[in-house]
């Protein structure tokens, strides 16, 4: 029978000798209300701590023979009921010693007086805080690290379909099976437990604490029992199954990569002017895994079928920063990090969350574009460190990149070099002078670097772009409304003409007149560059470099240059 549940009526039978009959049946004169000693005995477990009575017919039965019941008899049969609120074997003894019938007890008939009540079942829960997930999904409330320990209970419950009912002190059993169920993510890997076989004890008084299981997977979890034999009785007691438990998440996670290549400005000359900006040529790639408490990996820390147990977000540079190890570029800009120019601001996102279950991700380093800040010294070979700070590798959990468990969280640095060089450069531009009947033609312009010691011709320039002709957007070529004229030319007489890829250093424009008037006279213009290739030609630091400026003169005798020598002879 079932603990907490009045059994089906049983039948105590008056049963002797009868008077003028050879044997023994019904003594069908025993009838109307007999008082009956009625006692019980604890089989197993043969004491009770908890002092729980049986009832017959509502009434609580003692232990110990003496006071007596009231059952009605009709034709020497009485029916009775019984109730037990608690677990184990036992026996009814049932006696009936007034005269005639003095010292003949009475046994049930069809009845064995020895009887096994069972729970009516197992609950398997976790009373520790946060351990219900009622939703049974990513989107419950974080409970414990994947590998933490945590309490879980069996409690040997009463009443039937109620777990939250009184429990069943007495209950003991060894031997019990424990099993999970992976809730969620529904195609992950369910991972093992800590503790898989338990036995309730006299001194556990019918609620069993585990106080060291553990799962070994991110996710969300039920406990099971199978049903069990109880006391000889086959499948005397359900199997179970607990409520959704979790969610469980990552004690730690660790951190590799693959440092992206630096793509040079000028890639094919292998340099870069500083200031300008250079980006990645192979994007790099840092590399998170998930890890419980022990450092083994854990798998379900994914974004797979879309059921985001992945936690960790990093989106933008204001997770990572640039610092310059060569200790050679100074920092004056409010916009730059640690003396590398973050301009624009890159991205990164992730890969590999949402394909497989490996418990890591990667982020990829691409879209950066950086720049040394300007400083007067020789070329010298790039070499900087990408630092993605604490707070970027920690995720909504509070999981984040660590030694060990136990640890602090951690930036996490990873260095970047490249043979390519830095140069400190500036774009020069000759003067040019001539006819006023003809354009100004070949004039030059070239790009420097400087050496350590001295400006010199910057022969591995085969990238510089130039456009003589004005950008407005770009503040690059010849702005001739800016241009100062001599006082025969004004705005709009004066024009340029030209444009390409500088070779080997070097390039060449053209300056004219409108077709009227052709004047003599100049024109001081400043050639607009990038701001790599502007210079401190006011020889004043206090003040922001400027593009070249130049002078244009038309109606002066341009001699042939291939002359050494000429003289006039009279």
């Amino acid at each position: 029978m079932t603990s907490c549940t009045t059994s089906l009526v049983h039948h105590l039978t008056a049963y002797g000798h009868l008077e003028g009959e050879a044997g023994c049946g019904i003594i069908e004169g025993f009838s109307g209300n007999k008082a009956v000693k009625i006692w019980s005995d604890y089989i197993t477990p043969n004491t009770n701590s908890a002092a729980s009575q049986i009832q017959v017919n509502g009434n609580n039965i003692p232990t110990t023979q003496g006071s007596t019941t009231t059952l009605s008899f009709i034709n020497g049969v009485a029916d009775y009921t019984v109730y037990y609120p608690d677990a184990g074997e036992i026996k009814l003894n049932f006696k009936y010693d007034k005269t005639p019938y003095n010292n003949d007890p009475f046994n049930a008939m069809n009845y064995d007086e020895q009887f096994v009540v069972a729970p009516a079942g197992l609950h398997l829960y976790s009373d520790d805080a946060g351990a219900d997930c009622a939703g049974s999904n990513a989107g419950c409330s974080k409970f414990k690290k994947v590998g933490e320990a945590f309490n879980l209970k069996i409690k040997a419950y009463c009443e039937s379909g109620n777990p939250a009912g009184p429990v069943t002190p007495n209950f003991q059993l060894d031997d019990i099976d424990l099993s999970h169920l992976l809730i969620a993510p529904v195609n992950g890997k369910p991972g093992n437990i800590a503790i898989n076989n338990f036995a309730i004890s006299a001194a556990d008084q019918g609620i069993h604490l585990i106080n060291n299981q553990s799962v070994s997977e991110v996710g969300v979890f039920q406990f099971q029992t199978p049903a069990l034999d109880y006391l000889g009785i086959i499948n005397a007691i359900n199997s179970t199954t607990s409520d959704s438990i979790g969610r469980f998440y990552p004690a730690f996670f660790t951190v590799s990569h693959t440092a992206p290549i630096i793509e040079p400005a000028c890639a094919g000359d292998n340099f870069t002017y500083m200031g300008q900006a250079f980006g990645f040529l192979t994007p790099g790639k840092l590399t998170i895994t998930a890890k419980d408490i022990a450092g083994n990996t854990v798998s379900n820390y994914s974004n797979t079928d879309g059921e985001n147990f992945w936690k960790l977000s990093l989106s933008d540079a204001t997770q990572r920063s640039y610092s310059d190890t060569t200790g050679l570029s100074a920092i004056n800009n409010s916009n730059t990090l640690s003396g590398i120019e973050v301009d624009p601001v890159g991205m990164t996102r992730w890969e590999n969350i949402d394909n497989a279950y490996d418990g890591s991700g990667d982020t990829i380093i691409e879209g950066d574009y950086l720049s040394y800040t300007k400083n007067k010294i020789a070329p010298f070979a790039e070499a900087l460190d990408l630092t993605f700070n604490a707070a970027g590798l920690t995720d909504s959990d509070g999981a984040c990149y660590k030694a060990n468990h136990a640890g602090a969280c951690l930036d996490y640095t990873l260095a970047i070099n490249s043979l390519a060089e830095q140069r400190y450069g500036r774009l020069m531009v000759a003067n040019a002078y001539g006819s006023e009947l003809l354009p100004l033609t070949d004039i030059n312009l070239t790009t420097e670097y400087y050496d350590g010691s001295h400006f010199i011709l910057n022969t591995k320039d085969n990238c510089t772009a130039y456009d003589s002709s004005y950008d407005v957007i770009n503040a690059t070529g010849i702005n001739w409304p800016a241009a100062t004229y001599s006082v025969n030319f004004s705005n709009g007489d004066i024009n340029a003409a030209g444009s390409g890829v500088l070779s080997s250093g070097s390039g060449t424009f053209t300056i004219d007149q409108t077709p009227v008037p052709r004047e003599t006279g100049y024109v001081d213009y400043q050639f607009g560059i990038k701001n790599w290739l502007k210079y401190d030609w006011d020889n004043n630091a206090g003040t922001a470099d400027t593009s070249p400026e130049a002078r244009a003169s038309f109606g002066i005798y341009n001699r042939s240059r291939h002359l050494i020598y000429t003289r006039e002879v009279y």
